[in-house]
């Protein structure tokens, strides 16, 4: 684990470790943190840079979960003040639609008949669900078209940030179905058990190292006491703030 979460400790953790090191890199998994990608780009701009899907999924999510807040409101002075079956399908509504059961698909389809919003955005969520269930790149980019459909039509403003924010990591999305489809979750969960408002460490795939989730060690792991250099090797660093797309 490397001290802090900044562009300047990444790239002096991985400066540290030496160039030959470094080349061996040949995956790297992270979350939407702007200054882990400058650090990536930086020391490891021959890896491939992959977005771990969890945090993907995760973004789609929020946007679903705004639309259900927002229509599950009932007018002011109205008792109750929020629609109870609208609330009461919450966790429902987060399943992947090929995991629901029948009596959860006709409580959704009922409730989809009053609320299309709603429906748009879990068909919108539902899609993403479909481009990482792909088994190949074309499937992947099918998925994202009827996506693109769906928040085109389905009058969901509330998707607006997450939609940027895909495109603008839209390569590190792609490149997951070139990779092997890998995953830093294994890693996250082992580091950080509980959940955390920072983001998580990059994971590093080398070619001794099966591209697997479940193997989180290397022969030759890094050293992470290792002393943080100042600018070399032609650093460009700046103090970008860590944040969570």
């Amino acid at each position: 684990m490397v001290p802090h979460r900044s562009e300047a400790a990444l790239s002096g953790f991985l400066a540290a470790q030496g160039h030959r090191w470094r080349r061996g890199v040949k995956v790297v998994v992270s979350d939407g943190s702007k200054s882990y990608a400058a650090a990536i780009a930086e020391r490891l701009g021959h890896a491939r840079h992959v977005l771990d899907r969890f945090h993907v999924i995760g973004w789609f999510a929020a946007g679903l979960t705004a639309v259900r807040r927002d229509v599950q409101r009932r007018p002011e002075g109205a008792k109750p003040a929020f629609d109870p079956e609208v609330f009461r399908a919450r966790f429902v509504l987060m399943k992947r639609p090929d995991t629901l059961g029948a009596d959860e698909r006709s409580r959704l389809d009922a409730l989809f008949e009053t609320h299309p919003r709603l429906k748009a955005a879990w068909d919108a969520l539902g899609e993403l669900h479909r481009f990482y269930l792909a088994k190949d790149r074309k499937g992947a980019l099918e998925a994202l078209d009827r996506l693109a459909d769906i928040y085109r039509t389905g009058d969901i403003p509330e998707f607006s940030d997450v939609v940027d924010t895909f495109l603008a990591w839209h390569p590190q999305i792609l490149d997951w179905h070139q990779t092997g489809q890998p995953s830093n979750g294994r890693i996250e969960g082992t580091n950080n058990p509980h959940p955390s408002p920072t983001p998580q460490s990059p994971r590093l795939h080398q070619p001794h190292e099966p591209r697997s989730p479940r193997n989180t060690h290397s022969p030759n792991p890094p050293n992470p006491a290792a002393p943080i250099p100042t600018k070399d090797e032609g650093s460009t660093t700046q103090a970008n703030a860590a944040r969570r797309a």
